[in-house]
């Protein structure tokens, strides 16, 4: 209740018949808060429900072959570790609990040096001899719906993305040189001839054998996962779990007595174009972890969808400015959030 004020009343009373006078006034303008701790009130909402869910996942493989060949050489120069990781994670792909695998892409890329026929067709040679070795130890991925090799050619699309995270002074003439030429050919003529070769020779060097690389795509269909299997699921493959799937770990991590923030934070991490789960996250961190400002940072991205005006309410009030709390619990009742009804509804004060 803000701009309250208190009026005293004075009678004056004499003997009998000597009549009354009567003075009145406002002593004091004080102001008193009606939202109080104990009146926070938080809405998780449960997220809708999927029967399959759509899992994606990918890596960058840097095995290398010797210069104008498309042979595989576990030998040479760093493969043998390289092949290590990538084998380590095909074999993790494959053994995600209730996943069936549905696509396997793997392209090939080149590094833009030389002539681009020429790259396409070495992309396309290496990304085979190493689609064969792979899918000879592993022949399961070649029972996926849809097998796919492609020599992607020359990665311009990489080189930029490298330049543009690069310190290189003169990286805004670089990318607008690859963007500038239509041509493989124009763009490497005038990227060789910028500052006299220096740019050039630090591409060859630092930028471009990162270029020349196999990238792995698999997709799946994940099944539901029964109450069960959460914990588990979470601690090992939580990418797998769906929002409705978070929701329920959530209420078991409760059931257990432990606070259940991680799990709407994993969600949130999972899932931030979500508004349930946004708004259940910026809930979580007000009721479990009392992080006002967190929760204002997560509800700010959500804060034209009436229902974060509560939560917002309350993380004003723990800051200690309840007259914007109290500015936001008006709104959010005039727009029929029945949390606001107790202290601005029909029967309430103002």
């Amino acid at each position: 209740m803000t701009d309250a004020h208190v009026t005293v009343r004075e009678e004056l009373l004499g003997c009998v018949g000597c009549g009354i006078r009567e003075n009145q006034g406002t002593v004091a303008v004080i102001d008193l808060p009606v939202f109080k701790e104990e009146d926070y009130a938080y809405d998780f909402l449960e997220p809708e429900k999927v029967a399959v869910k759509y899992y994606k996942d990918s890596f960058d493989s840097k095995v290398t072959f010797p210069v104008a060949s498309y042979e595989l050489s576990k030998a040479f120069a760093n493969n043998g570790q390289e092949l290590a990781r990538l084998e380590e994670f095909i074999s993790r792909s494959l053994e995600i609990k209730g996943a069936e695998l549905k696509e396997v892409l793997i392209e090939g890329f080149a590094s833009p040096e030389g002539k681009a026929e020429y790259n396409q067709s070495l992309a396309e040679g290496r990304t085979l001899a190493l689609s064969n070795y792979i899918s000879g130890k592993y022949p399961g991925l070649k029972k996926a719906a849809t097998y796919r090799t492609v020599g992607a050619g020359e990665d311009w699309e990489g080189l930029k993305k490298l330049v543009g995270i690069s310190p290189l002074s003169n990286k805004e003439k670089l990318l607008s040189i690859i963007d500038r030429y239509p041509t493989d050919t124009e763009r490497e003529s005038a990227i060789r001839n910028l500052d006299n070769g220096r740019t050039y020779g630090i591409l060859l060097k630092e930028f471009y054998p990162q270029l020349r690389r196999t990238t792995f795509r698999f997709s799946f269909d994940v099944r539901a996962y029964t109450q069960e299997e959460l914990p588990e699921i979470f601690a090992t493959r939580p990418e797998c779990l769906s929002s409705h799937e978070m929701y329920q770990l959530s209420e078991i991590y409760l059931m257990r007595g432990e606070n259940p923030l991680p799990v709407f934070q994993k969600a949130y991490e999972q899932f931030p174009e979500d508004v349930v789960v946004t708004l259940n996250y910026a809930n979580a961190l007000l009721k479990y972890g009392k992080k006002a400002d967190s929760a204002l940072r997560v509800l700010n991205d959500v804060k034209n969808d009436s229902r974060a005006l509560f939560p917002m309410a309350i993380a004003y009030h723990i800051k200690g400015d309840w007259r914007k709390a109290e500015e936001l619990l008006k709104e959010a009742y005039k727009q029929g959030d029945d949390r606001a009804r107790a202290f601005y509804g029909e029967n309430a004060y103002e």
